[in-house]
């Protein structure tokens, strides 16, 4: 299924190009009703393939295959939906289907890096919408908070509500780091966070940090032949053991899955690491840019 010609030629007329803004009079809302319920479709239809996979831990190369036709819908979605949405925030239409909006909001969750590399007033605006969603309760708070914390972790900012999980090449799932405050910001929602709940699959423990601390995590892999025999077998394993040192009284070891972390000031935060191996010595630079809260460090042994 793809969107029709019907629909293709619908926006060509009404929006032109993505950078466009139809005129009031261009905008027929039962048609854009129609295109966004495609859209919603196709979103779901690839990603439900996806999660299931995922669920049942299927061999990362077929998890792979089945995500080219998922990334490249994405990327048709945006084109079509992102023009439909300046159009929803310029002229405050307000009166589309839910599934309209929903449509719109799932179209923005799986663009944030490319929302986060539009200009700050932009990526703004967009926060205003999806907010809006929320309120006038088109999607959910919950909804509301994995969008806020998505953004964020793509900026290397602390997540504000810690909804955000990263899935490692030794399927070892991480929480990326969130702010001490979470708590406050889940009161502020006006809901209750369920630890037990929302972090429930994760493997480790959250790394919480304040305003003025950076997070610097990761693993140490080492890659193999697969076992193609044995589908929990991964081409990178973890590697237990490995020193890693900031300096010379601030240091760790990996452990079984090759994951470590340090939490530092922001004043001192330092230009590399050491990981040190039985045999070899190496160093890691660190790239860490203003107004960010972390790095996750991948490396391969």
């Amino acid at each position: 299924m793809t969107l029709s010609v019907i629909s293709l030629s619908f926006l060509m007329l009404c929006f032109g190009n993505s950078s466009s803004i139809p005129s009031p009079q261009e905008i027929d809302k039962e048609k854009i009703n129609k295109v966004l319920k495609e859209v919603y479709e196709l979103d779901q239809k690839y990603r439900y393939t996806v999660d299931s996979l995922s669920r049942s831990k299927a061999d990362m190369a077929i998890l792979a295959t089945a995500l080219l036709p998922m990334i490249e819908q994405d990327e048709k979605n945006r084109e079509v939906v992102f023009p439909i949405i300046d159009s929803i925030i310029h002229y405050q239409i307000n009166d589309l289907d839910s599934l309209s909006y929903k449509a719109c909001f799932l179209v923005m969750q799986h663009s944030h890096q490319e929302i986060a590399q539009l200009p700050q007033d932009k990526q703004d605006k967009y926060y205003g919408f999806v907010l809006s969603l929320a309120q006038d309760d088109y999607i959910s708070s919950l909804n509301y908070a994995w969008y806020v914390d998505r953004m964020n972790v793509y900026n290397n900012k602390a997540q504000k509500y810690g909804v955000q999980v990263e899935l490692k090449r030794n399927r070892v799932k991480v929480l990326y780091p969130i702010n001490e405050q979470y708590n406050k910001s889940w009161e502020d929602l006006g809901l209750e966070f369920n630890e037990e709940k929302e972090w429930k699959d994760v493997d480790y423990p959250p790394i919480l940090i304040s305003d003025d601390e950076f997070a610097i995590l990761g693993f140490i892999f080492k890659k193999q032949e697969p076992d193609l025999n044995n589908s929990n077998e991964y081409e990178y394993r973890g590697v237990e053991g490995v020193q890693v040192k900031v300096n010379e009284s601030n240091y760790t070891f990996t452990d079984g899955f090759g994951y470590f972390y340090f939490v530092v000031d922001k004043a001192s935060i330092p230009e590399r690491i050491q990981i040190i191996t039985d045999k070899d010595k190496f160093e890691y630079e660190i790239e860490s840019k203003d107004d960010t809260d972390f790095i996750i460090i991948n490396y391969v042994l």
